[in-house]
């Protein structure tokens, strides 16, 4: 059996640190590489601290609009699967290089397998339209939650396409957290455990819009009067940033880190503030309380157990939140005490449904 997975960005990396090896084992498994992110830090990196094999293709396509990146991936992508021939194609989320696969996949009649599927904000926001199309040219969707199942059911989707593994996020927690450390990171940025909120903001909802991501710097400034932030600051926020003329004048802005650094932080920080779907579930796994600015979110999971809160991104919802838990040690335990059911052998799971679906010999 041949299989093609097509990647492009940090959190699909990241999600997909144990779905790899697996598939290299088990199949001729070969990895597109799109280059949607082109930063060291927030690309190539992940392939050596997670131990990922290189791609077997890179289109290092780049940053440039939703349109124009989209439709630089389509053709090389095409020539690849015409000349591997696999019995499947792959690929995980609502980025555009998810899109280019499906639309790839479909066009030539080959098997689309979309893993993450379901997942709805009910927003016009690209990732939804993205997410969207991905599901329903599929042909195998691996949602990972009961909800997302539920979603794919009510827009028609036949049932013997769906399978509800759970969630790749908490596979890659469990398994990278162990080559994660603190002691270091924390030595550099002056940090001790409990004594900071980590921060990430780059979704474009919130850094093209210069009245919106003033809002939220102003929130991260009065919230850094009280304790350290740390704020890991994105290519595309610091760019807006600049382009704007914002500035944060007391919160700790770093270059883009590495995952397992990343991870660390975010396992001993206090407080997460993030607008990332991946940092809300990994702050999840690793049990540390998380404001979303957002007023939706995909991952209700953790939200609904009161361990995830959305805040919104205006300065007053984001500092009011984050005040509760850096003035109230009850609120925060008590948060931290919520238990919650994580997902297992997610990957494994999902490699043996693909395997058993597309292998023929």
């Amino acid at each position: 059996m041949k299989a093609v997975t097509i990647l492009g960005t940090r959190p699909e990396f990241v999600k997909l640190s144990d779905f790899i090896p697996l598939m290299d084992d088990w199949v001729d498994h070969f990895i597109i590489h799109t280059g949607q992110h082109y930063d060291y830090k927030m690309d190539e990196i992940f392939f050596k601290e997670l131990s990922i094999r290189q791609p077997d293709l890179n289109l290092n396509v780049g940053s440039h609009s939703h349109a124009k990146q989209t439709a630089l991936m389509l053709e090389p992508i095409e020539k690849f699967i015409l000349e591997k021939n696999p019995d499947c194609v792959i690929s995980l989320g609502d980025t555009n290089s998810t899109l280019a696969a499906a639309l790839v996949a479909s066009k030539l009649q080959i098997p689309f397998v979309h893993l993450e599927a379901g997942c709805r904000s009910f927003t016009p926001i690209p990732e939804e339209i993205n997410r969207v199309i991905a599901d329903h040219v599929a042909d195998v969707l691996i949602a990972p939650t009961k909800t997302c199942v539920g979603y794919l059911r009510r827009e028609g989707i036949k049932e013997d396409k769906i399978f509800n593994v759970g969630d790749f996020v908490f596979d890659a927690v469990k398994r990278n957290v162990q080559l994660s450390d603190f002691s270091t990171i924390a030595s550099e940025l002056g940090l001790g455990i409990d004594n900071y909120v980590i921060v990430t903001i780059h979704r474009a909802e919130h850094t093209d819009d210069k009245i919106v991501l003033s809002n939220i710097f102003k929130a991260l400034d009065r919230i850094a009067e009280k304790i350290d932030v740390v704020y890991p600051m994105h290519p595309r926020t610091k760019k807006s940033a600049e382009g704007f003329s914002l500035k944060l004048k007391k919160v700790k802005v770093v270059e883009p880190l590495g995952y397992l650094d990343m991870l660390a932080l975010l396992g001993n920080a206090k407080l997460a503030i993030t607008d990332s779907g991946g940092v809300q579930k990994e702050a999840l796994a690793l049990n540390t309380p998380c404001l979303i600015t957002r007023t939706e979110t995909e991952w209700v999971e953790g939200v609904n157990a009161k361990k995830n809160f959305l805040v919104g991104n205006s300065t007053e919802g984001i500092v009011k939140k984050a005040f509760e838990f850096l003035d109230d040690k009850r609120y925060l335990e008590g948060v931290r005490n919520v238990p919650f059911q994580f997902d297992t052998d997610v990957s494994k799971k999902t490699v043996e449904i693909i395997f058993k679906k597309f292998n023929s010999n």
